[in-house]
C-alpha cells in the first residue's frame, strides 16, 4: 500500500510521518469531524498495514490492551498509544472515520495515515561497534561493510557510503569527541558530504568501489514473520591500494524521512618508509659521530704524537 495514495473516494485524507522511538511510548493522534447528520452512527476504527487492529463496532475493549491504549478526548481526538513501542511496531497504520448508513452500508468520511518509522539504525559488519579508527599501511586493501540492525530499521531507509575530510569542533564537542556513531546530518551539510563523496570516488575510481546489494537476513529475524521480506540491504565499500589521500573519515550513513543514523570511522594512513626515517637518521647521527670521535681519538694517540713527546 502507498501510505499517501488519495485515489480511494473518502472525503478527506491526511498523512504524515512519526518517528518511533524504541521501547518508548508512541501516540498518534486523530481528529474527529463532525457531520451533520445526527441520525448516523459514527466509529473510529484502527487499521496497520490494511490489516484491522481495533473495530469500534464491537466492545470497546474487544483489543489487545497490552498493547494499544485508546484515549478519548472530548470526542474529538481519539489517541492509539503504543505503550511499549518496539521495532516490530514500524509499519503504516491508518485511523478511518466511518458513517454507519444501514446495516449493510458504510461511509468512510475522513482518514489519517501515519507512517511510523523506526531511526535507520545501522552496524558495522567489520568492525566492533566501538571501534572508531583503524589504521592501515599504505598501498594495502581496506574495506568497510554496513548493514541496517534489522528488516524494521531498513523499512523506506537508504543506506548509503560518506567520506568527511575532517570533522568540525562544533560536531566534536556534541558528541564529546566520539565520532563513530553521533556525527550529527542534515538535509544540507548530507547534500554537500555527499557531492564531495561522489567526487572523491569519480578521482579514484580505479581504485575505489561500493557494492550495494542483499543478503538473507539471520534465521531468528526470518523466523519472526515469513511473510515479510527477509533481504537485508548491505554496503561495502573497498579500497584497493590505500593512499595518504584517503585519510579522513569514511562511514555509511542510513537514512529515511523522519531521522538517520551514522557510522564514521578515521582512517589513518601509514607509511613504512615514513616509519623507517627517523631510525635511519638516528643511525646516520650515531655512525657520523662514531666516525668523528674515531678520527679524534686517533689524532690524539697517533705515532708521531709520542715521538714528539719522547
Amino acid at each position: 500500500m502507498n501510505l499517501f495514495d488519495r485515489s480511494m473516494m473518502i472525503k478527506s485524507i491526511h498523512c504524515e510521518y512519526v518517528l518511533l522511538t524504541e521501547y518508548q511510548s508512541l501516540n498518534l493522534s486523530c481528529k474527529i469531524f463532525n457531520h451533520s447528520s445526527s441520525s448516523s452512527i459514527t466509529i473510529v476504527n484502527w487499521y496497520k498495514d490494511q490489516k484491522l487492529i481495533i473495530d469500534s463496532s464491537l466492545s470497546p475493549n474487544n483489543y489487545n490492551r497490552t498493547k494499544f491504549h485508546l484515549i478519548n478526548q472530548n470526542d474529538s481526538i481519539i489517541i492509539l498509544n503504543l505503550l511499549k513501542a518496539k521495532p516490530i511496531d514500524v509499519g503504516d497504520y491508518e485511523c478511518r472515520q466511518i458513517m454507519l448508513l444501514d446495516l449493510n452500508s458504510t461511509k468512510i468520511l475522513h482518514i489519517h495515515r501515519f507512517a511510523v518509522r523506526a531511526k535507520p539504525r545501522i552496524r558495522s559488519e567489520l568492525f566492533g561497534k566501538n571501534v572508531i579508527s583503524q589504521t592501515v599501511w599504505a598501498n594495502e586493501e581496506w574495506r568497510m561493510k554496513c548493514s541496517f540492525v534489522s528488516k524494521y530499521h531498513q523499512i523506506n531507509s537508504t543506506l548509503d557510503i560518506v567520506r568527511i575530510e575532517e570533522v568540525d569542533d562544533d560536531h566534536h564537542h556534541h558528541n564529546n569527541g566520539n565520532v563513530g556513531g553521533g556525527y550529527i546530518f542534515s538535509y544540507d551539510n548530507y547534500t554537500k558530504i555527499k557531492n564531495k563523496t561522489k567526487q572523491w570516488l569519480h578521482r579514484n575510481n580505479d581504485r575505489v568501489q561500493i557494492q550495494l546489494y542483499n543478503m538473507v537476513m539471520a534465521k531468528q529475524q526470518q523466523s519472526s514473520d515469513n511473510n515479510n521480506n527477509n533481504n537485508q540491504t548491505v554496503i561495502e565499500l573497498k579500497i584497493s591500494n590505500v593512499n595518504f589521500k584517503d585519510r579522513g573519515y569514511l562511514g555509511c550513513i542510513g537514512i529515511n524521512p523522519v531521522a538517520n543514523d551514522n557510522l564514521l570511522i578515521l582512517l589513518r594512513v601509514n607509511d613504512r618508509i615514513r616509519i623507517l626515517c627517523p631510525i635511519i637518521v638516528i643511525i646516520t647521527l650515531s655512525l657520523y659521530l662514531f666516525t668523528i670521535i674515531t678520527i679524534y681519538e686517533y689524532r690524539r694517540i697517533s705515532p708521531f704524537s709520542l715521538l714528539q713527546l719522547d
